[in-house]
């Protein structure tokens, strides 16, 4: 029985997309100019397979809501370039 051999847990997924980011740019890049703006806690970074684009999981909407006025107010530059 499938229940029986897995466990579910639900939970909501909030990420901030970041477009046209550098082709050279790293999660490690990306998580370190995040930290430089803002003190929010960022749980995960992902970068697309064709590099120009991320995900910046955030723990709660709310803190992701202050990240993104965070980046209208300063936008996040990775490498001399604004993501």
């Amino acid at each position: 029985m499938l229940s029986n051999r897995f466990k579910f847990v639900k939970y909501v997924l909030v990420a901030l997309l970041l477009r046209e980011i550098p082709l050279n740019c790293t999660e490690t890049k990306i998580q370190a100019e995040v930290g430089r703006v803002s003190s929010l806690e960022v749980l995960r970074v992902h970068i697309a397979e064709s590099g120009l684009y991320a995900y910046v999981q955030m723990r709660s909407a709310d803190d992701a809501e202050r990240l993104m006025l965070t980046f209208n107010k300063a936008p996040l530059l990775i490498d001399g370039c604004a993501g």
